[in-house]
């Protein structure tokens, strides 16, 4: 009977993480659930097991997947954002305003249809992190997914190849089954967790608050990124402001 009554010392909560995801819907609730759920049995093994580590952790993972939690990498840009962020519609206005929405539109108007988020994706995505070129749909198909918006052939390669060093059970190949990042939980979970684990992210957590902690992280996950003083920001607000692990 005591087992059954048994709670953890260390745990976090779903009212924890809204208020990291501020603007999650009651539809991803389930999300959050199994997110709470998995950490908080496997907390050691995810090396999750300090406010600072979780602090850490989920200031990179509110950079990469929002306020509302979306898990999915979206395309949707308006004429002008596709001119300025790649450099094939820059080269080729005629696509931009093909698959782009008006510039100036209401929010309510600001929709693409999914071929054009695709062409997109193809276009901008195609030649990078492993993808096999703007011709094929590998940048579609390997378009950010999971908590850490795992992108590119090459990282759902090695998240595949890896997976089984840590959760065990039969070989998935997320190169054939893509989505599967995107719509199992357990896998929106575990693609974050991985990076976490195989760059060692812990160890730089390990080392403090300061804003230049933050910034060695964010340099393992998106070096280029122009986003270090969000993602400082984010750490800041959970770690300092909010204190959401302290009382752990």
């Amino acid at each position: 009977m005591a087992l059954f009554n048994f709670k953890p010392k260390f745990c976090i909560t779903v009212d924890m993480l809204k208020q990291i995801f501020t603007s999650v819907s009651n539809n991803r609730r389930d999300l959050l659930q199994f997110i709470v759920n998995d950490i908080n049995v496997h907390m050691n093994k995810y090396k999750l097991d300090t406010p600072l580590r979780l602090s850490h952790f989920f200031a990179q993972i509110r950079q990469e997947v929002g306020l509302s939690l979306q898990t999915e990498e979206n395309f949707t840009y308006s004429v002008s954002g596709l001119k300025t962020t790649y450099k094939y519609f820059k080269n080729n206005p005629e696509e931009a305003i093909k698959h782009g929405y008006p510039d100036g539109s209401p929010k309510n108007l600001r929709t693409v249809s999914e071929e054009s988020q695709k062409f997109v994706a193809n276009k901008a995505m195609g030649d990078r992190l492993g993808n096999l070129g703007s011709d094929t749909d590998d940048g579609w198909n390997f378009r950010g997914r999971g908590l850490k918006q795992l992108t590119g052939r090459d990282n759902y390669v090695d998240f595949a190849n890896g997976y089984q060093e840590i959760w065990g059970g039969e070989y998935i190949n997320f190169v054939y089954n893509p989505d599967l990042l995107h719509t199992n939980y357990k896998y929106i979970v575990h693609s974050g967790v991985y990076f976490w684990l195989k760059y060692k992210l812990y160890n730089v957590a390990d080392q403090g608050s300061d804003e230049s902690t933050v910034n060695l992280i964010t340099g393992k996950i998106n070096q280029h990124t122009k986003s270090y003083k969000d993602r400082y920001n984010h750490f800041k607000e959970i770690y300092d402001d909010k204190k959401i692990f302290q009382n752990i």
